[in-house]
Parts: C-alpha cells; structure tokens; sequence
C-alpha cells in the first residue's frame, strides 16, 4: 500500500514537474539501504536466538547431570568417600607412586650395602 501510495505521488509530481529525479533516486536507494540493513538485523538477531536457546538447553542438561551426580555421591554411605579408589576398566593401571618409591628405596639400599 505504501509503494503504490508512493508511486501515484510520484506520477503527480512528475506530471507537473515538480519531483527532482536525483534527490528522488538519492531517497530511494538510502530507504532501500535502510530496508536492507534492517532486515540483515533481524536476521543476526533470530541468529542470535536461536544460539542463545541452543546454549540454555546445553547449559541445563548439564546442570541436571551435574545435579544427579552429586546427588549419588551424596547418597553413598559413609558419606561419600570411597574407601579404594577404583581404576576404570579398559585403562591399564600404572605403578603406583607408593611402589615407585619401595623399589627406589630398595635400589639406594642395594647400592650402599655393596
């Protein structure tokens, strides 16, 4: 409605030469910089939404598990420290820290004695 409404005003104003084709030309492409810009805007923003609600659900799952972790270790008995720490299945276990230093001092002893 609004281009059909300008376009008439510009035909009457052509018709009794009125209108100056560059200022008029100048206007339009400066509108159409506007529409365009606009529009570039709106679509960052939806962009923006759309991110921002992918990242609130992620942040949310995550803090629901996190929330269920703490919850089973809370719930264990005494109080939620193990008594042995458990090695995960599928990893090789290393020598312990406790062994590295029996045999270190097993091997300083060896050498003194000798």
């Amino acid at each position: 409605a609004r281009a059909t409404l300008t376009e008439r005003g510009c035909q009457i104003l052509r018709k009794d030469g009125l209108l100056d084709e560059e200022v008029f030309k100048a206007t339009r492409e400066a509108q159409n910089s506007i529409v365009d810009s606009v529009v570039r805007l709106e679509n960052a923003v939806e962009n923006l939404q759309t991110r921002l609600a992918r990242l609130v659900a992620e942040f949310s799952a995550s803090q629901a598990k996190l929330k269920q972790r703490l919850t089973r270790v809370e719930l264990r008995p005494n109080g939620g420290i193990p008594d042995t720490l458990s090695v995960p299945s599928g990893r090789r276990r290393l020598r312990s820290f406790e062994s590295r230093r029996k045999s270190s001092a097993e091997m300083n002893s060896r050498h003194k004695t000798m």
